[in-house]
This record gives structure tokens, sequence and C-alpha cells, in this order.
């Protein structure tokens, strides 16, 4: 139902903001896999070991065992993961099963390019 979004490039660092609500989630075996917004406008900086994180609100989307959303753009790339916190272990990301109609998500995350 929503897609609003807007970046900002200042010298050579990328501030995104975007919402998005899904309206009707087609589950007919188009979608699979772990949540990704990919098509970032400037590929990630290209740092060893890094990862660059910034805001996530999830609304509805399932939680599963994990707190703390994170919005996530990995090194030399141009998508943005959903992840989640979990106690004792690194991070759960956000999948397929976790999204339904209704679900939607606000992001705000920075990254060098």
């Amino acid at each position: 139902t929503t897609q609003v979004g807007n970046y900002t490039k200042v010298g050579n660092v990328v501030y995104i903001w975007l919402k998005m609500v899904i309206n009707t989630l087609n589950t007919s075996g188009t979608i699979s896999g772990n949540l990704e917004i990919r098509g970032l406008p400037y590929t990630s900086a290209n740092t060893t070991g890094q990862a660059y994180m910034g805001t996530f609100l999830p609304v509805g989307l399932d939680m599963d065992s994990g707190t703390g959303p994170v919005a996530m753009v990995g090194i030399n790339g141009t998508a943005l993961s959903l992840v989640a916190a979990v106690d004792n272990a690194s991070y759960d990301t956000f999948t397929s099963a976790d999204v339904a109609s209704g679900d939607g998500f606000w992001i705000q995350v920075n990254y060098p390019v």
C-alpha cells in the first residue's frame, strides 16, 4: 500500500529513510528467503569485517525469538537486510514466513560508499 523513501548522499555517506506497508501479500510461491530491500542507490564500502546498521521499526512482523530489530547493509552491497538481535546468538534474519498482509516497517540507515 505504501512505498515511500528518499536518500541523500553527502560526501561518501548515504542517508536513507523509507516506509513500506504491505497491502496484500502474494503467497503463491513467489516469496521466499530472507527479507531484503534491494537496489540501494549506491554500493556500500568494501571494508572487511564491517556491517552498517540503522534503525528498523517493524509493525506486525513476527519477531520469533529476536529482539531489537535492525536494518543492516553488508559490505560492498546494494541490499538492506532486516535482522533482529537474539539472546546468546549473533542475529536472526526476518524471512518470508515472518510477514503477512498489513505488515509494514520504517527504516533509517546510513552507510559509507
